[in-house]
């Protein structure tokens, strides 16, 4: 990124620190991370200050369809040591956090977007505000993602699905092996992706009546309901 003059802001307030608790040992947040991805956040000296406890590689994926169909990716098949890397929210704002201290590419604004302009000569810029005001992340994170796309000029019609994605992490009395599941049902999108040691995190895109009632459950009768739904899912 420096090599190509070009400079990454962390834009938002400053990263809130998580501490991990027995009940609660990993960020129910998670993403999983491309090799470009971790290119990009070595690039900018970010990935070191990743805490690689609190990282799990995927060396399998499944996926179940809701027609019987089913597709494998494999790590090893396709020659790669890894197909992703699963790291939590919180870790990954501290790790960039932390890289914005020393790494020359890297800056933090504590402001939110306000508009973009293109140029020849200078490229693409965007000009930025601070707030005193903020509004819940999801809020923030929706209205700057629209100030983006409207200021890149892209057009777009937004089609609700009336879903919402549930997520949770789970203790699993089976090894997970590294290995990421997903299934296509009547109930929505149901993944269940592999953290450190026994311990799996959910992410169930459902309907929003579902959501609702999913919700309402309490631990045992939600990780009863999700082992059901996932054909025991590591025994949950």
């Amino acid at each position: 990124m420096h090599a190509a003059g070009l400079r990454v802001a962390l834009i938002g307030p400053v990263p809130r620190l998580r501490v991990p608790t027995v009940e609660a040992p990993f960020d129910p947040r998670i993403y999983a991370l491309a090799g470009a991805s971790i290119r990009l956040l070595e690039d900018l000296r970010a990935w070191p200050q990743v805490d690689r406890g609190r990282t799990q590689p995927v060396a399998r994926m499944q996926v179940e369809g809701d027609r019987g169909g089913s597709l494998s990716f494999d790590a090893y098949a396709a020659a790669v040591d890894r197909l992703a890397t699963i790291v939590e929210e919180c870790e990954l704002l501290r790790a960039l956090w932390i890289a914005c201290g020393f790494a020359s590419a890297l800056s933090h604004l504590d402001d939110s977007f306000e508009r973009a302009r293109s140029g020849r000569r200078h490229g693409a810029r965007a000009t930025h505000r601070r707030t005193h005001n903020r509004k819940p992340a999801g809020a923030r994170c929706r209205r700057q993602e629209s100030a983006v796309r409207a200021a890149a000029g892209f057009n777009a019609i937004e089609t609700p699905h009336r879903q919402t994605a549930l997520v949770a992490n789970f203790a699993c009395a089976q090894a997970h092996r590294g290995v990421a599941h997903q299934w296509f049902t009547d109930e929505g999108v149901v993944a269940l992706l592999p953290l450190p040691g026994q311990r799996v995190s959910l992410v169930w895109s459902a309907p929003q009546e579902l959501a609702a009632e999913l919700l309402a459950l309490g631990a045992t009768e939600l990780a009863a309901r999700v082992a059901a739904r996932t054909q025991g899912g590591w025994a949950l």
